[in-house]
Formats: C-alpha cells, sequence, structure tokens
C-alpha cells in the first residue's frame, strides 16, 4: 500500500477547501440575492393585521406611530394624550380614541382626520376594528369601542358609525351592540377581544364558554362569496343596503375555554378546540352548530404564543400544536376532511407563527424551554417560502424568548417587520424586476 506524504498531499485538500468556500459562497449569494434586509426604527411593540399595508409601532416612552416600511420617512404619530391603546385596521387606518373624540391617522398620507364630540366616558377603550366587505371588492371600517358606566361594572359594547360622523351629528355616531330582544355583550373590564377580518364579528371567552357575536343586518346577513378579503384567503360578502342598522346576533360554544381562536376564512364559523380531549370544532357565526373538523390542538402555551394562519386550496390551518411528546410543532391541518402534516419534526419548540395574506410565506420562532418553569431562553426567528421549499428556512435573527407583541408581522405578501434589541428590523422579498 502506497501512502501519499502530507507535502503531495496538502494541495489537492487547498484545493478542495478553496472549491468548498466558493460553492459555499455561491450558495449564500443565489440563496440571499433576492431579499433585501434593512431597519426600521426603533421600537418595543409592534401590532397590526397581517397585509394592513403598516405597522402600528410603540416605543419605550409610550407613544405611537404608525409605519409604512415600504416607502421612505412614511411614519406619523398618533395623537396623546390616548384614552386606552390605538388600534390598526386592515384597510390600513389607525383608530384611536381621546379624551374629546376619536382620530383616524393613516402612515404615507401622513393625514389625521377626527371625530370630535363623541359622548364617551374616560374609561372607554378600543378594543378592535371590524371588517364589513361590500359586493362591490372593498370593505368598511367599523371601530368597536368598550367603556364602562361606572368603576367595577362591566364592559358595554358599542359601534362607531362613519359614515354617520361625517353628518357630524355625534348623538348619532355611537352604536350599542344589541340583539332583537334587547341582549348586550356582559363582558369583563379586561376581556380581551378577538375581532375578524373576514367580517363584522367578535368573539371572546365569556361565563359560559367561548361568545361569537355577529352584526347582520334587519333581514340577517347575504353570503354571496363574491369577496377576496385578507389578501385572498377568504371568500365571503354580505350586502350591505343604503343604510344599514344592523342588530347583533351571538351564539355560545358551552365548555369551550381554551384560550386561543381564529375566526375561520370563510367568515362563516370560529375554530375552537375541544373541552376536554382536543380537537378542533367549527362554531357556525349564524346558526350556532358546533362541528368536530380535525384531531389536533391549538397550542395553548402559559409561555409564548403559538401564533397561526391559513393557507387555501384547500383551507389549512397552520399553527403551532402540543405534539405527543410535549413540543410545540407546526402542522397544517386541513378544516374539511381531517387530515394533518407537519411542517417539520423537531426536539424543540417551533410556533409563533404568522403568514402573509397570500399564504406562501410564514415566519416562525424556534426554541428550547420548559412549558412549567419560568427560566428565561432565546429565541432564532425564520422566515419560509412555501414557493421554494428546497431553500429552506432563512433565520431572521435572534433574541430573548417569550415576550409578546414583538413580530414578525406581515405588511404585504412580499415584507415582514419584527423587533430585535429594541430595533425594528425588516425583510423585504424581491421580484425578478427588483433584482440586479
Amino acid at each position: 500500500m502506497t501512502v501519499s506524504s502530507p507535502s503531495r498531499l496538502r494541495p489537492i485538500l487547498t484545493g478542495i477547501a478553496a472549491l468548498a468556500v466558493v460553492v459555499t459562497v455561491l450558495l449564500w449569494v443565489t440563496g440571499t440575492s433576492d431579499i433585501e434586509r434593512f431597519e426600521v426604527g426603533s421600537g418595543v411593540a409592534l401590532r397590526g393585521p397581517s397585509g394592513a399595508g403598516a405597522v402600528l409601532v410603540r416605543h419605550d416612552d409610550g407613544s405611537w406611530h404608525v409605519v409604512d416600511p415600504r416607502v421612505a420617512d412614511a411614519s406619523t404619530p398618533i395623537e396623546t394624550p390616548l384614552l386606552g391603546e390605538p388600534v390598526l385596521s386592515l384597510g390600513g387606518t389607525v383608530f384611536a380614541l381621546h379624551p374629546d373624540g376619536m382620530s383616524m391617522t393613516r402612515a404615507v398620507e401622513g393625514q389625521v382626520h377626527r371625530v370630535d364630540g363623541l359622548p364617551l366616558p374616560t374609561s372607554a377603550r378600543m378594543l378592535g376594528v371590524l371588517v364589513f366587505p361590500s359586493t362591490s371588492g372593498s370593505f368598511r371600517d367599523i371601530p368597536l369601542v368598550g367603556f364602562q358606566a361606572g368603576s367595577g361594572d362591566a364592559l358595554s359594547l358599542a359601534w362607531i358609525d362613519l359614515l354617520a360622523a361625517r353628518g357630524g351629528d355625534a348623538s348619532e355616531v355611537i352604536r350599542t351592540v344589541m340583539t332583537a330582544d334587547g341582549q348586550t355583550p356582559q363582558l369583563g373590564p379586561d376581556a380581551k377581544v378577538l375581532t375578524s377580518v373576514y367580517g363584522p364579528a367578535f368573539a371572546w371567552i365569556g361565563a359560559d364558554g367561548w361568545e361569537a357575536w355577529s352584526l347582520v343586518g334587519e333581514e340577517g346577513a347575504t353570503r354571496t362569496g363574491s369577496l377576496s378579503a385578507a389578501g385572498g384567503n377568504a371568500q365571503i360578502g354580505f350586502e350591505l343596503p343604503g343604510t344599514w342598522n344592523p342588530v347583533a346576533h351571538v351564539v355560545v360554544a358551552e365548555g369551550h375555554t381554551c384560550p386561543i381562536a381564529h375566526f375561520a376564512p370563510d367568515g362563516k364559523s370560529l375554530v375552537l378546540q375541544g373541552r376536554r380531549d382536543g380537537g378542533l370544532y367549527a362554531l357556525d357565526l349564524i346558526e350556532g352548530r358546533l362541528l368536530f373538523m380535525a384531531e389536533g390542538n391549538l397550542g395553548a402555551s402559559r409561555r409564548v404564543s403559538p401564533g397561526g394562519g391559513f393557507r387555501s386550496d384547500p383551507v389549512r390551518l397552520v399553527a403551532g400544536q402540543w405534539s405527543r411528546e410535549d413540543y410545540l410543532q407546526i402542522l397544517e391541518t386541513h378544516l374539511r376532511g381531517g387530515g394533518r402534516m407537519a411542517f417539520k419534526i423537531s426536539f424543540m419548540h417551533n410556533y409563533l407563527v404568522a403568514l402573509n395574506p397570500s399564504g406562501e410565506r410564514m415566519t416562525y420562532a424556534g426554541a428550547s424551554f420548559v412549558e412549567a418553569d419560568d427560566a428565561s431562553f432565546d429565541e432564532k426567528l425564520y422566515a419560509f417560502d412555501f414557493g421554494d421549499p428546497s431553500r429552506g428556512a432563512l433565520e431572521l435573527g435572534r433574541r430573548p424568548g417569550g415576550i409578546p407583541d414583538r413580530g414578525p408581522l406581515f405588511v404585504d405578501n412580499d415584507v415582514v417587520v419584527w423587533i430585535e434589541d429594541g430595533v425594528v428590523h425588516g425583510l423585504r422579498y424581491l421580484s425578478s424586476t427588483d433584482t440586479p
């Protein structure tokens, strides 16, 4: 047997190492040349629905700005003082309550419109913005407000009629949420309200379980299936007559108290977790029926948010779910017919799922922690393109884990933002016409 001397092997090994470096660089360039990283500015919290075209940023001094990270210097401060916190609508408008009225602010235009003289107490706070789709393909913002008549009282709910506000009569602007028989919502002062981006509906956990309320016309809702809302995942419409005088409709899922729920993209139901043995159920928003959809759970955790979103054709819920091995793993669950597919399997937690409006790109977090203890941990953030699965997950950054309201959030299909070390970072997917 002939053994080559180290001196003879050195040129060969050097050549192999050099080739490996070239291949690595080429893979890195081809894998990252179609993205662009950038910084937006400082921030400690992010708010907003996916695809709003802007994001609401809170700073460490408590002030808020609405920012469009796609446009240079597109940042507008939210007026102060505030009652509660501002809310960003799917249409990109920030609604904020003040002691003397309500403001509506947009990022790019820098426009601020006001509705003065609203008859609201100082306990009022903005709970969310409902979406009322029209058959023309657009949608109408409906601010939802909660307030207490007195200290310790239940939270009363009202919606603000922006069409009436244009007429200048403040007395007609505040419309109480009430059913046809006079029933009104009864919320605790600190209740968390979930609002839908697919129709005028909202929900929360009441005394008997999840309650889902919808605003419908006096003759009831007319489903048209003609509207594509929230970037194309929803196919639901409501006929909006010339004068809209809606009443509230309520359904209850008794005993269902898992703190996580998702409005389904068909606009007709609320996705809930089963009472005892898990399983995913659909609560019909009109008829109140509770139908079993698929095996699984909604990944409720005391330490992190599992997140979640929907993909279409067929409709699938993508979210973190608890595995039998007690890890949060990302699964795609078919809402019709059941069936689940794991995004990846690993011996660590994968959670904080966010999808872009089209459902073709996803961000998530990965970390190792113990659900039962309070030890600190770090999490890594990743982005994944379902249209290019061979590329694998792209690492976005690393930060302390378990802190809410720091994103990632998708501004549109191609731009995502998140907070790391007190700075709002962003990533933009470039089209072929954008790349050099």
